[in-house]
């Protein structure tokens, strides 16, 4: 899977490095769901992902996000929770021409901001104050998080239309109860995808420029 990335990388940007000067502004909404940590945690995210467009086919998107443990949790714990940011770089692998094409997507980012800071967190992702609910240990922050995407895109009128599966990789940096020392545990698994996306023309802007 790590090759897999970083063929991924190399290739947008390969495609990054020849793109021409214009580009085209765009914003999407995108949600996902990603199976982690052996089944036990469904982290979902809702994002906001302004970016530009390049040569018609490449993609540089920012994505400003709200994830949540997706599992319904019973009233003694406490769904995890946070705000994430990233950076994703997508390559659709057929021109503009055809509506439907295939498009792989890389993302790297790290959730800044989380309701489990300083608590005990569970292995399926729950915060709680009972070590007798198999607590993995104190939760600090993730340190980071990488995603490879392989969706349909499909083309209309300046919307893009995405889904497809996705495969995620996570550090989590935490400090055991006993003894007392940090370490970073590796959480990983599959999910879906799906997204819209809008491309602001360069042309539609300067002649609206143009007009007033």
């Amino acid at each position: 899977m790590k090759q897999i990335i970083l063929m991924s990388v190399f290739i947008a940007l390969s495609t990054f490095s020849i793109a021409q000067r214009s580009r085209n502004w765009t914003m999407g909404v995108n949600v996902s769901s990603c199976l982690l940590n052996d089944d036990r945690l469904t982290l979902t995210k809702f994002s906001l992902e302004p970016g530009f467009q390049f040569n018609e086919r490449l993609y540089v998107n920012l994505s400003f996000a709200y994830v949540e443990n997706g599992r319904r949790a019973l009233p003694e714990f406490a769904k995890f929770r946070g705000l994430m940011n990233s950076l994703s770089i997508s390559v659709r692998l057929l021109k503009p021409e055809y509506t439907f094409s295939p498009m792989i997507n890389v993302e790297f980012g790290n959730i800044f901001l989380s309701n489990a800071k300083g608590k005990m967190i569970c292995r399926d992702f729950v915060i709680s104050d009972n070590v007798q609910n198999e607590v993995m240990g104190t939760f600090s922050n993730f340190r980071y998080f990488a995603k490879i995407k392989y969706m349909l895109d499909i083309q209309f009128l300046g919307l893009n239309f995405r889904f497809g599966p996705n495969y995620s990789l996570s550090a989590v940096q935490m400090f055991e109860i006993k003894p007392d020392h940090e370490y970073s545990n590796i959480l990983h698994g599959f999910g879906v995808e799906v997204g819209f996306l809008y491309t602001f023309k360069a042309k539609k802007i300067k002649s609206t420029v143009a007009e007033k």
